[in-house]
C-alpha cells in the first residue's frame, strides 16, 4: 500500500534504521506470494489455495491533513512519542507528502485530489 511505503520511509529518515517500526508500520509483506508461504509452512497444500486480488481507491483532498492524521495514528512507537519525534514532526510530515506525490500507485483526479490504489490479497485455503 503506497501510504505504508510513505510513512516508513518518514520513519526512517527522522527516527534512523535501526530503531523499532511503529507497531502498524509492518515491514512484512501481505502480497500473494507471502501469502502463500505463510499457508503452506501452516500447513496448507500449494493446490488448495486459491488468491485474487481486489482494488480500491482512496481519494484525499488535502495531503497534508491526511499526512499529520496517518502520522499522528500510524507512527507511534510502541513505548509512545518522544521529544524528538516532536522535534522532527514538520520533518515527518514534509517527507510523508513527498512520499505521497511521487509513489508508486498514487494519481492525481481531475479535481486535484491525491487518489491512493489500494491492492488487497486475498486468500482462501482448504485444509
Amino acid at each position: 500500500m503506497p501510504h505504508v511505503d510513505a510513512l516508513q520511509h518518514a520513519h526512517w529518515r527522522t527516527r534512523g534504521e535501526n530503531g523499532p517500526m511503529p507497531v502498524l508500520l509492518p515491514l512484512g509483506s501481505f502480497q500473494e506470494n507471502e501469502q502463500r508461504k505463510a499457508l503452506e509452512a501452516g500447513g496448507f497444500k500449494a493446490e488448495d489455495i486459491s488468491c485474487s486480488e481486489t482494488h480500491c481507491f482512496l481519494k484525499i483532498a488535502d495531503l497534508q491533513r491526511w499526512a499529520q492524521l496517518a502520522w499522528s495514528y500510524l507512527g507511534t512507537l510502541p513505548d509512545g512519542w518522544s521529544q524528538d519525534d516532536e522535534n522532527k514532526w514538520d520533518e515527518a510530515i514534509a517527507d510523508i507528502v513527498e512520499q505521497l506525490e511521487s509513489g508508486d500507485g498514487i494519481s492525481k483526479n481531475g479535481d486535484g485530489d491525491t487518489v491512493l490504489r489500494m491492492v488487497a490479497s486475498v486468500a482462501i485455503a482448504k485444509k
